[in-house]
């Protein structure tokens, strides 16, 4: 949470340098916006209604092609379906989530209900003074300010005159998403009352071309986890095996949920049935974005 200093905001940060000699080769062209980058980033913790206020994601629609005169934001469409189903994890967690109402009212079905945790980074871009989106140029009174201070710590000063949630700039949003839009429109309405912060990766000044590609490195690069993972043999043995010693930490039995394990006793049908809920859990806690 922003801690409040006189009359501005600010934000604690950390500094991560990341940096190759081989990083020297690569061809850095402003003109195709893909100016040298700095050799850091920060992390930050953000309040989840700040963070929707800075980069202005909850105003936008979710029909293509309408202008968005403030809005520099890159990231494709908002899909409210998906917004939707985190918005229903992060309140009562998984399986919770996707259980239809009947089953939320079936005997028992309270002991489904989990945490939400969103511990993946919301990945953001800080607008430098003078930087342009759509033609309009962010005003200094607008702007983020970023102070580097010693040991790798940093501070984000935020505008002067931001009031939270309803704040709207003179110009231009600071902040543009670069990962994680859906996260932040799961808020849209929704506001967790009690101490909800988001993760957050922040880069500064980071060109337009790079967004784009640390979005696809992100996205596309690393290779998805298979949602029938949870049918391999040595994922049940590593699941049957992290379950028996929470039973044994805990002094009572905890039983598998995956089929195929020696020690069940359940018939094929109801075993399948469960199996699927695993599996199905493994996906969710792997790709929620």
């Amino acid at each position: 949470m922003p801690a409040r200093n006189k009359t501005k905001l600010t934000i604690p940060a950390i500094k991560v340098t990341q940096w190759l000699p081989e990083w020297e080769e690569v061809t850095f062209n402003s003109k195709a916006l893909q100016s040298r980058p700095k050799p850091y980033f920060y992390i930050l913790s953000v309040r989840s209604s700040n963070l929707k206020a800075l980069t202005g994601v909850y105003r936008r629609s979710a029909r293509p092609g309408e202008p968005r005169a403030k809005d520099p934001n890159v990231q494709r469409g908002h899909e409210e379906e998906r917004s939707g189903i985190i918005r229903e994890f992060v309140k009562y967690g998984f399986p919770w989530c996707e259980m239809g109402k009947a089953n939320r009212q079936a005997q028992d079905a309270h002991l489904l209900r989990k945490p939400g945790w969103l511990p993946t980074a919301i990945i953001v871009n800080i607008l430098k003074p003078g930087d342009e989106r759509n033609g309009i140029q962010i005003g200094k009174n607008d702007v983020l300010r970023v102070t580097d201070e010693n040991n790798n710590l940093a501070k984000l000063e935020l505008p002067k005159d931001f009031t939270g949630p309803d704040w709207e700039p003179e110009t231009i949003f600071p902040l543009e998403v670069v990962d994680g839009q859906h996260r932040l429109w799961a808020f849209e309405d929704f506001e967790p009352g009690g101490e909800f912060d988001l993760p957050v990766v922040a880069f500064h000044g980071l060109d337009r071309s790079w967004q784009a590609y640390l979005f696809w490195s992100v996205n596309i690069t690393p290779k998805k986890i298979n949602r029938s993972l949870g049918r391999l043999p040595e994922c049940k043995r590593a699941y049957f095996a992290a379950l028996r010693e929470i039973g044994k930490a805990q002094g009572e039995p905890c039983r598998p949920v995956l089929s195929g394990d020696p020690g069940e006793s359940e018939s094929t049908p109801v075993r399948k049935k469960r199996g699927r809920l695993s599996n199905s859990f493994l996906a969710a806690i792997c790709d929620i974005e």
